[in-house]
């Protein structure tokens, strides 16, 4: 990202849009992380009980929202290349 950074032009724009986009990755990879946190901890084993409501309900969260993070930041870095070219 900061290589990306470096190569684009000086516009307060620009600076906006990828601030927001880092954001969004950033979010991405700390949902992603939960997720892979909780699954680490309650891996299903024969002498573990399985998932709780919460527990599921909380991977599926941190999944659905890894998911959006990263199509944002993706997307928010594809416009404001599209947009400078």
């Amino acid at each position: 990202m900061g290589t990306l950074l470096d190569k684009l032009p000086g516009r307060d724009a620009s600076k906006g849009i990828m601030g927001f986009a880092m954001v969004a990755l950033l979010f991405s990879m700390v949902a992603s992380a939960l997720a892979f946190l909780v699954t680490a901890v309650r891996f299903p084993q024969a002498d573990k009980p399985p998932l709780s409501f919460s527990e599921r309900n909380l991977m599926a969260l941190a999944v659905v929202s890894s998911f959006i993070g990263f199509v944002m930041g993706v997307g928010l870095i594809a416009y404001d290349v599209w947009a400078n070219t």
